[in-house]
């Protein structure tokens, strides 16, 4: 079995009342082991989200935007 594991840090800024942007740099490990118990897949990741926020509401708020992403390990 291959753990899975994700590190981020975040930042989030208001720029109006209504609008903000978000971003953030994760590392992320992922994997999979096949059928055959020799043969293992870990992938190993930068990403970087660009994202928009609106809020609708104090306890709701719509995102979205791009993610950039650059796998630099695989086994």
């Amino acid at each position: 079995m291959i753990a899975t594991c994700n590190v981020d840090l975040v930042l989030n800024a208001v720029l109006i009342k209504k609008f903000g942007l978000e971003t953030s740099l994760g590392y992320i490990r992922k994997g999979n082991n096949t059928r055959n118990p020799t043969t293992q897949i870990q992938l190993d990741y930068i990403h970087l989200p660009i994202l928009a926020n609106y809020f609708l509401t104090d306890r709701w708020t719509i995102v979205t935007g791009p993610e950039i992403g650059y796998a630099f390990s695989s086994l």
